[in-house]
């Protein structure tokens, strides 16, 4: 509640005194936000802090509730921390009334906004996430904030932490490449040998004979062979 006394106050809306020359009583309005998520599959981790997997896909709610009049040019913003990566078109307009209509997000600042020009009830939006490989080296927990303003009224603030829990220790070995053994080897290149020994005292052997057919007798020898 706003009590404005006395003439000469300037009147703030909502006031029923015209000139503001008596004590007149303004009801306030009050804007507050919460956040909830859901999608973690690692149950609850040190703390009674959520726990999520690299590769689940959070679900956030931001719940805001209103009380008191109206309020003008209401902007809700929810910063994401490193290691979660907003799901592109997963943002919803505020229900019921969709008062807030999801606005953009900003990869730089990692930035999701909503706006409203008029908030006259309590409501909710929603937007998903999914938690990156390497975020568990990331420092723990992982926290975002989200903030919900208006003109009428002063900002509001909800976070919420969540530990991504690094993967099962137990990598896949290095496969193997099982080779011949020594022996084989050593078995076939001395089998390779042992045949090109072969073929090559075959080539001399013929050689040798071809020489031997074409090559004439001495003639001392044809000679003693007839004596």
């Amino acid at each position: 509640m706003v009590v404005v006394v006395g003439p000469g106050s300037e009147c703030p809306p909502g006031s029923t005194d015209p000139d503001c020359d008596t004590t007149t009583v303004v009801p306030s309005s009050e804007l507050a936000i919460v956040k909830s998520f859901t999608g973690n599959t690692g149950g609850t981790g040190p703390g009674g802090i959520p726990e999520a997997k690299i590769g689940d896909i959070l679900t956030f709610t931001l719940t805001y509730t209103l009380a008191g009049p109206p309020v003008h040019n209401g902007v809700i913003t929810d910063v994401l921390p490193q290691g979660l990566a907003y799901v592109p078109g997963s943002a919803t307009d505020s229900v019921p009334g969709a008062e807030f209509s999801f606005s953009s997000y900003t990869a730089v600042s990692r930035t999701l906004r909503w706006d409203a020009p008029l908030v006259s009830t309590s409501g909710s939006v929603t937007y998903m996430v999914v938690v990156l490989a390497g975020a568990d080296e990331l420092p723990q927990p992982l926290e975002n904030v989200a903030v919900i303003d208006s003109d009428e009224t002063p900002p509001d603030e909800d976070r919420k932490q969540v530990f991504v829990e690094p993967p099962p220790p137990g990598a896949t070995a290095t496969p193997r490449v099982t080779l011949p053994p020594t022996s084989t080897l050593d078995g076939s290149q001395q089998s390779g040998s042992g045949a090109s020994l072969v073929l090559v005292l075959f080539a001399l052997a013929g050689v040798a004979l071809v020489l031997g057919l074409i090559t004439p007798v001495p003639a001392r020898v044809r000679r003693r062979v007839r004596r």
